[in-house]
């Protein structure tokens, strides 16, 4: 009766392991599973970014005669000045600033000498940009464009050379030069902060009107 009792229990003990075995093998498996699930999501989610990246990864090439604002959810990252730039795909802008000499409108005028003769004048602008982070805070998604901002800033520079000046000196030969170089030191003084500088400044048709 004792064997039979010890048969029954080494059946019963030898059964509870083979079910603990499969048991973990079951696990095992289970673990297996999951880590290569896990391993194709992570998978599917690269190769997802990578085709993300081929598809919108951008290089500008910068020229010579442009300044790229860099700009990164609508901040300025950087500012290039010639070269390449590379772009995060979806978050990163260029713009693109053109900093060569650029005309503004010329302005034809009539304002008054320091002894309250009329002076008629037209002003040939040309200006340039030369701080391009300036330039972009001050003109992005502004009401003014750059070129109106120089001829008023010219304008009211200009009012001011003339009026130091009497009728004499406007009708001088070298009256234009004058009142160009004095309106110049002045608009550009004005212009800093928007990253605008003149180029030239001409004054042609001075004249007083008597």
């Amino acid at each position: 009766m004792s064997a039979e009792l010890e048969h029954l229990e080494r059946r019963k003990n030898e059964a509870a392991q083979l079910k603990a075995e499969r048991k973990a093998q079951a696990e095992l498996a289970e673990r297996k599973r999951r880590r290569r699930v896990k391993i194709e999501i992570a998978a599917f989610i690269l190769s997802a970014v990578g085709v993300v990246f081929v598809l919108y990864y951008d290089t500008t090439k910068v020229a010579d005669d442009f300044f790229a604002v860099h700009l990164r959810f609508g901040k300025i990252v950087d500012v290039h000045d010639g070269g390449r730039i590379y772009r995060v795909p979806l978050l990163d802008k260029v713009a693109l600033i053109d900093k060569g000499a650029r005309p503004a409108p010329a302005l034809r005028r009539t304002v008054k000498s320091a002894n309250d003769v009329p002076v008629a004048y037209e002003a040939l602008i040309y200006y340039s940009v030369g701080d391009p982070e300036k330039y972009w805070a001050r003109f992005h998604g502004a009401d003014i464009d750059a070129a109106k901002l120089v001829s008023q800033t010219v304008e009211a520079a200009s009012r001011r050379a003339v009026a130091a000046l009497d009728d004499k000196q406007v009708a001088a030969p070298d009256a234009a030069k004058t009142i160009a170089a004095a309106a110049t030191d002045t608009a550009n003084r004005d212009l800093a902060d928007a990253g605008i500088a003149l180029r030239d400044l001409r004054f042609v048709g001075l004249r007083l009107i008597q």
